[in-house]
């Protein structure tokens, strides 16, 4: 993931538009939900309560808006992480004994 991430804010277009932002984001969006794919349908990742490619879309998303965010207002992302993060614990039903 590092990786990932330095890849992504190097080459963000930064001066552009929210168009060819949103694009920008959308092209990283998809090569990971394809990776992902491609790794389900070949039996490397399984899913398990409830989480599916839906779900790992939703937090794709989420997360290349926060990383970003990050970058430059790291207090706003991690205000930004914390509902989302108990928001997923909700629905998926993560307890603080499944964490141990």
């Amino acid at each position: 993931m590092p990786l990932s991430t330095w890849v992504y804010l190097s080459k963000y277009p930064y001066k552009s538009g929210t168009y060819i932002k949103g694009i920008y984001v959308s092209f990283f969006v998809l090569v990971f939900i394809v990776l992902e794919y491609v790794a389900v349908r070949l039996g490397s990742i399984s899913y398990h309560n409830g989480w599916n490619l839906g779900w790992s879309l939703f937090f794709v998303i989420v997360m290349f808006v926060v990383i970003r965010i990050h970058f430059t207002k790291p207090i706003l992302a991690i205000l930004i992480s914390i509902p989302f993060s108990l928001f997923l614990c909700i629905i998926f039903e993560v307890t603080l004994d499944k964490m141990k």
